[in-house]
């Protein structure tokens, strides 16, 4: 993890589903230092598919970059 505190990720975790957590930890983990991801692929069931291609799930536009 970057910069995350403890007691940041247990704040995160108490106001989102662990599923998208999990997938923010990973995402932060695949990408680059500096790095921005915008989804380009919007679908529903993205467990499946490689880490960069399941922000989708997530977001319904690019105007929600994460």
């Amino acid at each position: 993890m970057h910069a995350i505190e403890d007691t940041a990720l247990e704040a995160v975790r108490a106001l989102h589903d662990e599923d998208y957590v999990a997938f923010l930890l990973a995402l932060d983990a695949a990408l680059e230092d500096g790095e921005t991801y915008i989804p380009t692929l919007f679908r529903d069931r993205p467990r499946q598919a490689p880490i960069r291609m399941r922000g989708g799930a997530y977001c319904r536009e690019i105007g929600t970059p994460i």
